[in-house]
């Protein structure tokens, strides 16, 4: 299942729970990373989208999500972020590859030496 599938199952089952809370491990079932389902959601459609809770119980925790209630919740989705621009690679041919030993610090370099 992509990205963007697990993303809209969350939302269709947060959406069909309405106001309910749901349990992590519903979500769990769906995808395993679902915070970072969770946090693309937030990125797409605003923070105030979506609530979570957390109830303690003893030393476990516990986690929940839900939508806002509409009245709280924005009215639109934000615009989809745009896609980053194709890198540009050129090629100078005077330029050189850095030796490993330029990205040593100095301190590390001096490290290297007291050890052999």
């Amino acid at each position: 299942m992509s990205a963007d599938s697990q993303e809209q199952a969350i939302w269709e089952l947060l959406e069909s729970r309405g106001e309910d809370w749901t349990p992590a491990p519903q979500l769990v079932q769906i995808s395993l990373q679902y915070s970072r389902a969770i946090h693309s959601l937030r990125k797409r459609y605003g923070r105030d989208g979506i609530e979570n809770r957390v109830e303690h119980h003893g030393r476990v925790k516990h986690g929940f999500f839900r939508l806002k209630p509409k009245t709280e919740r924005p009215t639109s989705p934000l615009p989809p972020a745009p896609a980053p621009a194709p890198a540009q690679q050129s090629f100078d041919a005077g330029t050189v590859a850095p030796r490993p030993d330029d990205a040593i610090s100095r301190s590390e370099r001096a490290r290297m030496r007291r050890r052999r």
